[in-house]
C-alpha cells in the first residue's frame, strides 16, 4: 500500500471535507473519531473500504494505544498525517479562563 492518511478528528465538519476532497490520491484513510461516527460512516458507504475508521479518546491512553494497535495489527503504516484533533472550545471571556 502506497499512500496511506491518517486523520485525527476526522469526524469534524473539516475532516470530512479533506476526505472527499483528497479520497481520491490516497489507497487508504484511516479516520479517527471519539464519539460521533454518523457521517463517517455514511461516506464509508461512498468510498467502501478504502476508508477505514478508528475509534479513540485521546484523553485516555489506553484507547489510544489500543487504536495503535488495532492499525499496527493490520500492518498498516501512515505515509501521511493529518492531526485534526481538538478539545471543545468553551466560549468565555480571556480573564475567567483558568491556568490549567
Amino acid at each position: 500500500m502506497n499512500k496511506v492518511l491518517l486523520i485525527t478528528g476526522a469526524s469534524s465538519d473539516i475532516g470530512i471535507a479533506l476526505i472527499q476532497r483528497v479520497c481520491d490520491r490516497y489507497d487508504m484513510i484511516l479516520a479517527h473519531y471519539c464519539h460521533s461516527d454518523e457521517r463517517l460512516l455514511e461516506l464509508r458507504e461512498r468510498l467502501g473500504e478504502k476508508l477505514q475508521l478508528y475509534q479513540a479518546d485521546f484523553t485516555d491512553t489506553a484507547s489510544v494505544e489500543k487504536m495503535l494497535i488495532a492499525i499496527e495489527e493490520k500492518g498498516i503504516v501512515p505515509s501521511h498525517i493529518v492531526h485534526i484533533s481538538a478539545q471543545r472550545t468553551i466560549n468565555q471571556r480571556f480573564h475567567k479562563t483558568e491556568w490549567n
